[in-house]
């Protein structure tokens, strides 16, 4: 009888890269950071924690002074 392995779901946060976000995909991941310089990402085991990570970084880094632009081409403004 085989074993079954348990795998777990895993989250993964782009904090700096060309789509910021929370994304289930590795795949996708790799497409918005692999071309970009000095990207910052990270891997979580739960929903909650890498949205509430994404939020509360993208929150203390907010400052009215500076205009914000999307990097990813989808993203920006018409």
């Amino acid at each position: 009888m085989k074993k079954r392995r348990f795998r777990l779901k895993r989250f993964y946060v782009i904090f700096v890269g060309g789509c910021p976000g929370v994304y289930e995909s590795w795949n996708d991941v790799w497409r918005y950071v692999k071309d970009y310089s000095k990207p910052v990402y990270k891997k979580f085991y739960s929903r909650r924690a890498a949205e509430e990570a994404f939020y509360s970084r993208s929150q203390s880094s907010y400052d009215p002074q500076k205009s914000f632009e999307w990097s990813h081409p989808r993203l920006k403004n018409k």
